[in-house]
């Protein structure tokens, strides 16, 4: 379908404009849905090379239609097997008609005929009476007249209790199919992944090319894709050369082909005057994820802003995880000093149940609003509560306490000066306790670029004078007579008793809080609602870390500091318009893709977007395309009699065996038998695939038959897994 096809005129006067996916998928019928040729006139081969930026966007848009055509016609199938498990009841309700979008809107109540249901936004779903015929015949021809196309343009929680919710939805027509008594709404699929890469394509329409060089411009392979270092970077004293490569890279253990692949991301990382888009190519067990932690740790240490996408949530959860690991180790390694990062330098955006975020991924998640949260932390901290007034507050305890008492002991009947221990302990525990969480939270949540070493330094050392004071407090009875009386005379008389000792820890406590109020409190921003938070973590965040559906989000965060350099790992699952997504981002100037196209693609639903190229990642692209492309070549998980083959047939014997898979020590055989060996081939003869409760599909014969081997091996190795790890 060409770019003209798909805009359409508003009206007199009115600028054109690319008709919404929604808007599109809303004008088929039921047949439209079932009919495999709907779009197969309009189907053209995707270009290897592209001579415009419109043919190149405009390329992806009809292989798209027809994927989420496929899409609802699979879902379609399903549903009506058990329909009232994606059904709702919707009251009735006034349809009006928005001449803007030339759509119906209908603003109701949804109720979920199962508990737990809710609608969401881009729901495609199909109205019909509640006088109509049995749900789950419904997509039959026969009865297609009767229902009508709707989606859902906004959805929010009204009495969740009752699976309720406020719902709007829209329709291409009218739904006259006699529904006085409302309708039921049956939810066929939810479209949001396939309306991210529409919006990506008409953003990719509406943008005129840009002057200077791009990523886009990169993609569209109109020149030589040899990737020549940058002339300007290369004259200089920091070259593609590797030198002068970030420390705490050799801690790492590259081997040969990893550095490689980290000295030019190191490059690219420090080049200002160009756009680059690198490939490493890394077959399994070749270090994939080292290599790129390696880079994020380069990224951190240069505070390069930078954005790191994958197709799953799976594959971010693994990357996320492992990072943070190294934030924390780095922490440890350098007691929060010099070269040391915290997890305000990182951000993960998703969806929390997707992602199956955990305690280590709450404290870098910024989407959810929950009490152990990174947004709310922050808030109590940068607020008008938050670490100022806190620090104004002990402050003036701290100058007061010895007359605060000697006013308590004027006014008492019984002088007795051994009080004056549980006095101090429990009224300085009451001020320490909110500041020593807050100074906590800012420790770890705060981006790095807001605390240099020797604020770290003297916040750590606060922290511990606050523990040595409750603890001296807490252990020995104190005269507060004669600490009243060495706090008027002379202030710092007579460390070596216990009320000397207090009376210099407490002025110790003080010169730091002045310091800390000076310069820390001085420089925070004040903050006092969740969206300020949000954009002022992405702003400040050096890794941000997404699906490449989910970096949609961030074209809609005004932020002061863009990024500069997009990662994809696992590149060659990614379909190229998807990563149409995170490549348009502003600011970008280089992006690195990791991946292996010749392991598993991105998966295509419609055998005719499948045959013309839709399912071809950009990696895979751009390696038919000869561009230069970093080989990972040790690999250290296969035993050697495995490795053959897939190195033989598929690498062209390019990959070596690592030392670790080599030794004698890596050949394990738990059990007699040749399947308990190395490799075996096991034939599951009448194994047959069924969709299981998702979108996945699953044999449950072949699963039965893992599982009596793993279960075989359990009985004769108890403690397998201690086995295992030797």
């Amino acid at each position: 379908m060409s770019q003209s096809a798909m805009r359409k005129k508003g009206g007199k006067d009115k600028k054109e404009r690319v008709l919404g996916l929604m808007d599109i998928i809303l004008s088929w019928s039921l047949v439209d849905i079932v009919n495999d040729d709907l779009n197969q006139d309009k189907m053209l081969p995707i270009p290897q090379r592209f001579a415009s930026t419109e043919q190149y966007f405009s390329s992806f848009m009809v292989p798209l239609l027809e994927e989420a055509r496929a899409e609802l016609k699979s879902r379609l199938e399903s549903v009506s097997k058990d329909p009232h498990k994606h059904t709702f009841r919707i009251g009735n309700s006034n349809w009006t008609f928005n001449e803007r979008t030339s759509s119906w809107e209908f603003k109701t109540a949804a109720e979920s005929l199962k508990d737990g249901n809710i609608l969401r936004k881009a729901d495609v779903v199909i109205l019909c009476s509640m006088s109509s015929p049995p749900i789950g015949e419904l997509y039959c021809h026969q009865f297609s007249s009767l229902c009508v196309l709707a989606a859902v343009a906004s959805a929010s929680f009204s009495q969740p209790t009752k699976n309720m919710s406020k719902t709007t939805l829209t329709a291409r027509r009218f739904p006259s199919i006699g529904a006085e008594d409302g309708y039921f709404a049956v939810v066929v699929t939810n479209l949001t992944a396939q309306q991210r890469v529409w919006d990506a394509l008409v953003r990719g329409l509406k943008q005129k090319t840009a002057a200077e060089p791009n990523l886009i411009g990169q993609a569209l392979c109109l020149g030589n894709m040899e990737n020549s270092s940058c002339v300007s970077c290369s004259s200089g004293r920091e070259a593609a050369s590797g030198r002068n490569l970030p420390a705490g890279l050799d801690s790492f253990g590259l081997n040969n082909s990893q550095m490689s692949a980290v000295r030019s991301a190191v490059s690219s990382i420090r080049c200002d005057h160009s756009c680059s888009i690198e490939l490493i190519w890394g077959p399994p067990g070749t270090g994939k994820t080292k290599t790129l932690c390696s880079i994020l740790w380069a990224a951190l240490l240069t505070k390069c802003k930078t954005v790191i996408c994958a197709p799953t949530n799976i594959a971010i959860h693994e990357v996320v995880s492992r990072t943070i690991q190294l934030v924390k180790n780095s922490r440890k390694e350098s007691k929060g000093l010099h070269g040391s990062f915290t997890l305000g330098d990182m951000v993960l955006l998703g969806n929390r149940d997707r992602l199956n975020v955990d305690d280590d991924l709450t404290e870098v998640f910024l989407d959810e609003w929950t009490s152990n949260e990174r947004t709310h932390k922050l808030l109590a901290c940068l607020g008008t509560k938050g670490v100022r007034k806190k620090v104004a507050t002990f402050m003036h305890f701290l100058e007061s306490y010895p007359l605060q008492y000697n006013s308590l002991l004027k006014k008492s009947s019984e002088k007795d000066v051994s009080d004056f221990s549980s006095f101090f302990h429990k009224n300085f525990s009451e001020h320490v306790r909110p500041l020593k969480e807050c100074l906590g939270i800012l420790l770890v949540h705060l981006p790095s670029t807001f605390m240099v070493a020797k604020e770290i330094q003297k916040t750590n050392k606060l922290l511990n004078l606050m523990t040595e004071i409750l603890n001296l407090t807490k252990k020995q009875k104190l005269d507060g007579a004669k600490l009243v009386k060495k706090f008027q005379v002379n202030k710092g008389a007579g460390k070596d008793s216990p009320e000397g000792k207090l009376l210099a820890k407490t002025l110790e406590c003080l010169d730091i809080l002045r310091e800390i109020r000076d310069t820390l409190c001085t420089r925070l921003p004040r903050l006092n609602n969740r969206c300020k938070i949000k954009r002022f973590c992405l702003d400040h965040a050096s890794l941000v870390f997404c699906t490449a559906s989910v970096s949609s989000k961030l074209h809609c965060f005004k932020v002061s500091k863009h990024p500069r350099l997009l990662i994809i790992d696992e590149a060659s699952q990614l379909k190229e318009a998807e990563s149409l997504i995170p490549l348009q981002l502003n600011g970008l100037r280089h992006a690195i893709l990791i991946g292996d196209e010749r392991q598993l693609p991105a998966m295509v639903m419609s055998k005719a977007s499948k045959d013309i190229g839709y399912g071809r990642s950009l990696f895979e692209r751009l390696r038919s395309l000869d561009h230069t492309t970093h080989l990972l070549n040790e690999q250290y998980r296969m035993h050697p009699s495995i490795s053959h083959f897939p190195n033989v047939n598929f690498y062209d014997s390019l990959i070596q065996d690592g030392p670790n898979v080599t030794s004698s020590s890596y050949t394990k055989k738990l059990l007699r038998g040749r399947m308990y060996g190395t490799y075996a081939f096991i034939n599951v003869a009448d194994g047959t695939e069924v969709l299981g409760d998702g979108r996945s599909w699953e044999n449950p014969l072949e699963a039965s038959a893992v599982l009596r081997i793993v279960d075989k091996l359990f009985k004769a190795y108890p403690r397998i897994d201690a086995y295992c790890l030797k």
